[in-house]
């Protein structure tokens, strides 16, 4: 089993025989509870361990997720959520709470870019078998939604995604998705093809690109959600990230967005037959809902579920 010591970026699973042991433990954990007709908890691997999670901004799948997969592993959960609202949390204090609260992982989402790490690092000092799973800093990274999205397609998608042939696009807020750019690190290894569709100006971080340089991953950048639409296998919505954009009236460039980068009922008619759709959720009215029924929409079928193993499996091992 890999040994991990924390979860902070998508940078860790550069290496896709990581990615794959971990696919290969939540593939089991997911056909243990197909057999047992979904009983809560499938083992004990994580009886007495302690799961804290620490949550600053709102969360629903992500926070759900982690909670059922604790347990489902027999660990104990403790959910402290909206710490940070009207109130100032520093990294030291986070740690401090952790150790009293005898926690063995701490899965936080926190609206200060980087405040994740600051915390491991401060655990690494004086309570180092603590370990800290980064479930959403602001804008900048979601390496667990990364990975449940990379065994989606992969359970899909596995023959086209191991030849380096898949062709992956990008719809929508590139700057601003954590989602997003923790997805282009992970698929990088693999050879995919990117299409970015934005609009114009608008572009995945720099740090992100270099990684995709460095993999000679080929890359395409368009404003118009049609140009390549037949070459694309995967393909990866996000909604208009309001809380990224600062004060004021965005009513105009929300609408813009949504006008841009919808999937529109022409859009479903130029996407092949055979591609997959996903969505982190939660969508707005760029994922419409009667495309819910279509056989290509994944993220009720797949993505949602294959949370839950992936974290269960990320569980596990960094309590190994």
């Amino acid at each position: 089993m890999v040994k991990l010591n924390h979860v902070l970026r998508a940078e860790q699973f550069l290496d896709t025989n990581c990615q794959e042991a971990i696919f290969q433990e939540a593939l089991r954990l997911k056909k243990i509870s197909s057999t047992e007709n979904g009983a809560l908890s499938l083992r004990k691997e994580l009886e007495g361990k302690n799961i804290t999670l620490f949550f600053g901004e709102p969360s629903s799948r992500t926070r759900g997720s982690f909670e059922t997969a604790g347990k489902k592993l027999g660990a104990n959960t403790v959910l402290i959520e909206g710490a940070f609202y009207g109130k100032i949390e520093n990294p030291l204090t986070i740690a401090l709470i952790a150790a009293e609260l005898l926690t063995d992982v701490l899965v936080m989402r926190h609206p200060k870019a980087g405040l994740v790490e600051e915390v491991a690092q401060i655990l690494d000092e004086f309570a180092p078998n603590i370990s800290v799973i980064n479930a959403g800093d602001n804008a900048r990274e979601h390496p667990t939604q990364m990975l449940l999205d990379v065994l989606t397609i992969r359970e899909v998608k596995q023959k086209t995604l191991k030849q380096g042939k898949l062709t992956v696009g990008l719809v929508g807020d590139l700057k601003d998705s954590r989602v997003f750019h923790s997805d282009a690190i992970g698929l990088s290894p693999w050879g995919v093809r990117f299409v970015l569709i934005s609009p114009g100006g608008e572009n995945l971080p720099d740090y992100v690109l270099e990684i995709l340089e460095r993999n000679k991953n080929p890359l395409k950048k368009t404003n118009d959600i049609r140009e390549f639409a037949s070459e694309i296998d995967v393909w990866i919505f996000t909604r208009f990230q309001r809380e990224r954009k600062g004060e004021g009236d965005l009513s105009e460039q929300r609408k813009a967005y949504i006008d841009a980068f919808s999937l529109t009922p022409e859009l479903r008619k130029l996407i092949k037959r055979r591609a997959i759709v996903l969505h982190p959720l939660p969508r707005l009215e760029e994922m419409p809902y009667s495309f819910d029924s279509d056989p290509r929409a994944l993220y009720f079928s797949r993505q949602i579920k294959n949370g839950i193993y992936v974290r269960m499996a990320i569980l596990e091992m960094l309590c190994s």
